[in-house]
C-alpha cells in the first residue's frame, strides 16, 4: 500500500517538476496536445488503478500492472520533454 501511494506521489512530482520549470500552462497544453493525449488519458488512468489496486482491491497484481503502466507513461514524458531525449533514444535502439 505505501509502495503504491508513494510511488503515485513521486510521479506527481515529477511531471510537476516540468510545470514549475515551463508553467502549468505550457505543461498542460502539452498534455492535452494530440499526439501526447491518449498517453495522458493513460497516465491518469493508470495512476487512478495502481491506487486502487492497492487501497481498495488489495490486488498485487492489478497494483503491478497499473505501476508498469505508470512507469511507462512516466517514461514518455520524462523522454519527450527532455531536449534531446527522442533522439538519444532513436540513437541507443538504432544500433
Amino acid at each position: 500500500q505505501k509502495f503504491a501511494a508513494l510511488f503515485t506521489l513521486g510521479s506527481i512530482c515529477v511531471i510537476s517538476s516540468f510545470g514549475f520549470l515551463r508553467g502549468p500552462k505550457w505543461l498542460w497544453k502539452q498534455m492535452v496536445a494530440k499526439h501526447r493525449l491518449p498517453v495522458s488519458i493513460g497516465y491518469v488512468f493508470s495512476m487512478v488503478g495502481t491506487v486502487y489496486g492497492s487501497m481498495y482491491a488489495r490486488s498485487y497484481l492489478i497494483t503491478v500492472s497499473f505501476s508498469v503502466a505508470q512507469l511507462v507513461a512516466l517514461s514518455y514524458f520524462v523522454v519527450s520533454y527532455v531536449p534531446g531525449g527522442t533522439r538519444f533514444l532513436n540513437v541507443v535502439f538504432s544500433s
